[in-house]
C-alpha cells in the first residue's frame, strides 16, 4: 500500500505529554504515522532530545520557528486591534515564510492542521492539496471561561471569547474537512460554519447513550 506524505502543522511539540494538547496532538500523530509519511512544522522555543527520540521512533521528521519575541507595548497594540477587529490571529511573515519553507520542502499528499487558527498559513495551499482541519483550542473553552467569571473580569472574558469566536468564522469554513473530539465540539463546527462551505465532518468520540 502507498504511503502518503502528511504535512503536520502544529502550534506546539506534539511530544512530551505536558498538557491535554500535546496528549492528543501525539496520539493522533502517531496513528497517521502507521500509514503515512510524516513532517512536523511547528511553533516552539526549542525541540528536547526526548521530542526528536519520539519522532524518529514514529518514522517522522520534524522543523521548528521560535515564537516571534515582543514587546509589552507591541503586545498589548495587538490585544487592542484583536479586540476592535475580533480576530486574535496575526499574519506573521516570519512564520508564514517558515510553514512555506516546510511545504515546498516536504510537497505533501495532505496537509493536517492542529487547530482551525493555523489556517491563516495554508489557505494558499487549498488548491493544491486536501487540508484537513483537528478543531480543538477553540472559542468554546473561552465561552466557558466568560459563564463562569465575575465583576470585571467577565468583561475581560467576553471580549477574549469575541476574538476567538471572530477568528473561527473568519477562517475556520476555508479548509476541506474538519477533525473533532466530541459531538459538542462537531455542533460548534455547524454553527459556525456557512452551509454553503464544502466540508465533511467527522466526531472521533460517539454520542455516549442515555
Amino acid at each position: 500500500m502507498k504511503r502518503h506524505r502528511i504535512l503536520i502543522l502544529a502550534p506546539d511539540l506534539p511530544y512530551p505529554i505536558r498538557a491535554g494538547g500535546n496528549m492528543r496532538m501525539g496520539s493522533i500523530i502517531q496513528g497517521l504515522s502507521m500509514t503515512s509519511d510524516i513532517h512536523i512544522a511547528c511553533v516552539a522555543s526549542e525541540v528536547f532530545r526526548e521530542t526528536y527520540d519520539w519522532v524518529a521512533s514514529i518514522g517522522g521528521t520534524i522543523a521548528h520557528i521560535s515564537p516571534t519575541p515582543l514587546s509589552k507595548r507591541k503586545l498589548w497594540l495587538q490585544r487592542i486591534k484583536a479586540i476592535i477587529t475580533r480576530c486574535n490571529l496575526v499574519h506573521n511573515d516570519r512564520e508564514n515564510r517558515f510553514f512555506k519553507s516546510q511545504f515546498e520542502m516536504f510537497d505533501p499528499d495532505l496537509v493536517w492542521l492542529e487547530t482551525p487558527y493555523l489556517l491563516r498559513y495554508a489557505i494558499g495551499w487549498r488548491n493544491q492539496v486536501p487540508i484537513v482541519v483537528d478543531f480543538w483550542g477553540t472559542s468554546e473553552g473561552q465561552e466557558r471561561d466568560y459563564r463562569h467569571a465575575q465583576g470585571f473580569y467577565k468583561l475581560w472574558q467576553w471580549l477574549r471569547w469575541q476574538t476567538f469566536r471572530g477568528s473561527e468564522l473568519k477562517y475556520s469554513h476555508l479548509g476541506n474537512d474538519i477533525i473533532t473530539v466530541t459531538p459538542l465540539l462537531l455542533l460548534l463546527c455547524r454553527s459556525i460554519i456557512p452551509p454553503w462551505a464544502d466540508m465533511i465532518f467527522f466526531a472521533i468520540d460517539k454520542p455516549r447513550p442515555a
